[in-house]
């Protein structure tokens, strides 16, 4: 039996790894600058506690959207509901593929400029299709077929990691 998964998890796993991050940051920073030891201990702390930041604000909307997601799934919205999502949702997609293009025409590296362009289309994509369910269900306003939460195996998360290195190898191997 699988139980959700208690609020401000999310934030402080953010917080955790951007805390991580920020240590190796500012050991690489101190490490460049040549500080001393108090000096490199001071900028890694520093840094930690930035990135550690950054990394529960990241959390947060992390959090709060795929709570959204969840709710929008716990029912089934009508058909037309459904269909008056999609459009707001495929332009808002469309609009941030376009703007990334159009912040990319003065690249000299092309392939780099599709790389990020690429990214961009899928990352809207791909949250327009989570967040369709709960738009559809704000619009209807009405109480949808009651559903059982569709929920991934947990073990799914082992492969985000996985995926965003092999998004990350294939755009710095563009670069």
């Amino acid at each position: 039996m699988m139980r959700g998964v208690p609020r401000g998890t999310l934030v402080l796993a953010g917080m955790a790894a951007g805390f991580a991050v920020g240590l190796f940051d500012g050991a690489w920073a101190a490490i460049a600058a040549r500080t001393s030891l108090w000096g490199a201990l001071v900028a890694m702390v520093l840094v930690a506690a930035v990135d550690g930041l950054l990394g529960g604000g990241g959390g947060i909307i992390v959090e709060a959207v795929a709570r959204l997601v969840l709710w929008g799934r716990g029912r089934r919205s009508p058909l037309w509901a459904r269909v008056g999502a999609a459009f707001p949702i495929g332009m808002a997609a469309s609009v941030a593929t376009v703007a990334a293009a159009i912040g990319t025409t003065d690249r000299r590296n092309r392939f780099l400029a599709a790389g990020v362009v690429s990214v961009v289309a899928l990352g809207a994509g791909v949250l327009g299709a989570a967040l369709l369910p709960a738009l559809a269900r704000l619009l209807s306003r009405r109480r949808g077929i009651l559903r059982a939460a569709d929920r991934p195996d947990p073990a799914l998360l082992l492969l985000g990691p996985w995926v965003a290195l092999a998004v990350d190898v294939v755009i710095m191997s563009a670069a």
